[in-house]
């Protein structure tokens, strides 16, 4: 059978896509849309540039392009997306011209217009692509349409040679910047309401996400917000300044040039491949690019937007999860002392990772401190390991998530916070998932967990990957969440629209949040002494201010 298409004329040409029924109701995908130029050659590493008007029809029936990755990561990726694509033809569809996306949009797009909901992909900002999603279902069971677009990672969307010099980095932050210029200019061709763009995303795109709340440069192209498992203020535990970074890049490919404009020069005229696989390298030795304060786009660091407020006063749906850190730390960390049973020794060293710059003395004491405040059980063999996993979770996730929300309501903004607390089965029991990597026991809610419930992966468990299978509880949760953010698009409220069983508070000050579960249930001031943790104990120590680290917190 030959697959039903249809053809949307748009600003710059026309575009055919798929006509196909998703449970029970018509959908219409357009991918691999170019919204950019291909950013090669001179325009490689800078901010990108809108795509050229073309003649004829584009066919948009076939899978995205990938921007350029190690191929390893992009198949990492599908321990945190519930669609992941053709993982084995990704080499065949990586190249710099990545500026593409995809459109989902109901069959009845031209009966009024619908809220729009585009979504920033995670990965750390080195991986990811629009490929890994699809937002059919969301379109089909809850009349909204979804743009995914593919943006720039790792050296290609963010190198940089400095605030003042001819690159001045953030270019895939950029790219999402068209990508919500594109969606302003075109969205009304599928039925979308540029009038009500609400962005989402989870980790990389949850920062992502951020960044696009407190920029200037984004304001008027989006009227809410969601940000899972990620705030740009999180940049505070890590030394941003990229110069060792520039260094160990420019060693790798044998950069001897040090004039900002040559050194550009000739990292645009070498071959892709060579830029991808000097950046696979730097990774190897743990360095990477990702976004830096350029007073550009990121105009304030994100600790100081926390205290100025946002620049853009959007509702704003907030959330983490219970077990940030665990799963990831269990299938890709690659840290085998982590199943087995961590050391003391093992732990001090790694929790140095998500501590801010200081000298021995207070690093000495803020590792204690971490020892003293996590490690409570001192016959659970797994008792570091639990701890560094939670180290990761606050530092991470928690404390960012929580001064966020806080920063957005002293501004009058309206938050709303969730706290994801279920446990996947698929990732636990082998008759729900018997290729799906297992996580230990303590691991329940784990990062990218609320990904599978937001995009209603359990209405399409043919389309996944390892055998995935879900409860009757679980199908019912992903409604409930879907029906929370397709609401909160269509409203700026998540319990106004579709008719939800449970309220959704308004987050205040120590405020009250959702704890996402199969039995939903509200709570308040979530884990104050963690915060209070992460927020004033390990920054007094880097301060020099005196902690008794012998003692309990």
């Amino acid at each position: 059978m030959i697959p039903a298409k249809a053809v949307i004329n748009i600003s710059d040409g026309s575009v055919s896509g798929l006509i196909s029924k998703v449970l029970g109701t018509k959908v219409l995908s357009f991918r691999n849309l170019p919204y950019g130029k291909p950013p090669t050659g001179t325009r490689r590493f800078m901010p990108p540039e809108p795509v050229s008007p073309w003649n004829g029809v584009i066919d948009c029936t076939h899978p995205t392009n990938y921007p350029m990755q190690n191929l390893n990561e992009a198949d990492e990726m599908s321990y945190y997306t519930p669609f992941v694509g053709d993982l084995k033809n990704i080499s065949k569809r990586m190249t710099e011209d990545c500026l593409r996306l995809s459109v989902y949009t109901p069959q009845n797009y031209t009966n009024g217009k619908h809220p729009v909901m585009v979504w920033f992909y995670g990965g750390a900002f080195q991986m990811g692509s629009a490929d890994m999603y699809d937002g059919s279902i969301l379109a089909a069971k809850h009349d909204v349409v979804v743009v995914i677009p593919n943006y720039r990672v790792g050296v290609f969307g963010f190198f940089s040679l400095g605030p003042n010099s001819p690159c001045t980095g953030n270019a895939g932050l950029f790219d999402q910047r068209l990508a919500l210029k594109w969606v302003q200019n075109n969205i009304e061709a599928f039925g979308g309401d540029s009038s009500n763009v609400t962005i989402f995303g989870e980790s990389a795109g949850g920062v992502s996400v951020n960044h696009h709340v407190n920029s200037s440069f984004s304001s008027g192209l989006f009227h809410k917000a969601i940000s899972q498992s990620g705030q740009s203020s999180l940049a505070k535990l890590y030394k941003r300044d990229f110069t060792r970074a520039r260094e160990n890049f420019f060693e790798i490919l044998n950069i001897d040039e040090r004039d900002p404009s040559r050194v550009l020069e000739i990292l645009q005229h070498l071959p892709a491949k060579d830029v991808a696989e000097a950046n696979q390298k730097m990774l190897t030795r743990l360095m990477a690019f990702d976004p830096t304060f350029d007073g550009k786009f990121i105009e304030t660091h994100p600790t100081q937007a926390l205290v100025d407020g946002p620049r853009n006063k959007v509702p704003y749906i907030i959330g983490c999860n219970d077990s940030e850190g665990q799963g990831m730390l269990t299938l890709l960390a690659r840290i085998p002392e982590f199943e087995t049973g961590m050391s003391e020794d093992t732990m001090k060293y790694l929790i140095t990772n998500f501590l801010p710059r200081m000298d021995p003395t207070a690093l000495e004491k803020s590792q204690q401190a971490c020892l003293d405040f996590y490690v409570n059980d001192a016959n659970d063999k797994f008792r570091f390991s639990k701890a560094y996993g939670n180290v990761y979770r606050d530092s991470m996730f928690l404390n960012p998530a929580i001064k966020t929300a806080e920063s957005h309501t002293r501004a009058g903004c309206p938050v709303y916070f969730y706290y994801g607390r279920y446990q996947l089965k698929m990732n636990h029991d082998s008759a729900f998932g018997p290729r799906v990597g297992k996580k230990p026991d303590w691991c329940f809610c784990d990062h990218s967990d609320d990904i599978f419930m937001m995009f209603g992966a359990p209405f399409a468990p043919e389309r996944l990957s390892g055998g995935a299978r879900f409860s009757q509880e679980e199908v019912e949760l992903s409604e409930c969440c879907m029906k929370y953010i397709s609401n909160f698009a269509k409203t700026g409220n998540p319990n106004v629209g579709s008719s939800v069983d449970f309220d959704w508070p308004l987050y205040t000050l120590k405020g009250n949040y959702i704890e996402l579960d199969y039995k939903l249930r509200t709570s308040s001031n979530l884990l104050p002494e963690h915060v209070d943790f992460w927020s004033r104990t390990i920054f007094e120590i880097a301060k020099g201010k005196n902690y008794n680290f012998h003692s309990k917190l």
